[in-house]
């Protein structure tokens, strides 16, 4: 599917560009026209500058790619909400919660990007919601009064 050479930092770090490996390896819905191979190689190069996030973007978009190929759809144009929250819905199945949101939030930025170059007319996921996902415990303990921030506090 999609296939991309990630470079070392200091690569990076010197400006190179992260680049598409070959484009016979991507998925047919984003090599159907010139000008979506060339905002979805400028997406990742350019716009998602973390490298962790860059990869976790890339696997959300070969997924939904892989998902879109088994419904047939081999054009960015023909992608609707209704496939999007499809998508989703398959996603919850086997991730959890936290990982279909990021995958969500994946295709929307890369379609919203899509659609800033005029490759498609409108973002299909925009209104697609998310699964609902709170953290019941958070991770900062709460000190209490009596504690060493009511020190702090009385030494100023």
């Amino acid at each position: 599917m999609i296939k991309l050479a990630v470079l070392e930092a200091d690569r990076i770090a010197q400006g190179a560009k992260f680049v598409l490996a070959d484009t016979s390896e991507l998925p047919s819905i984003f090599t159907a026209r010139p000008e979506a191979r060339a905002r979805l190689r400028d997406f990742f190069s350019s716009h998602i500058r973390i490298r962790n996030t860059r990869r976790a973007y890339m696997e959300a978009v070969r997924q939904f790619a892989a998902f879109c190929a088994e419904l047939g759809i081999t054009d960015l144009a023909r992608v609707e909400a209704v496939h999007v929250a499809a998508f989703v819905e398959r996603q919850l199945q086997t991730n959890s919660r936290p990982t279909v949101k990021q995958r969500l939030a994946a295709l929307r930025m890369l379609f919203d990007w899509m659609v800033v170059g005029q490759v498609i007319g409108t973002n299909p996921a925009h209104a697609v919601r998310g699964p609902k996902y709170t953290q019941k415990k958070g991770k900062t303990p709460v000190l209490a009064p009596e504690g060493p921030a009511s020190c702090s506090m009385a030494s100023i």
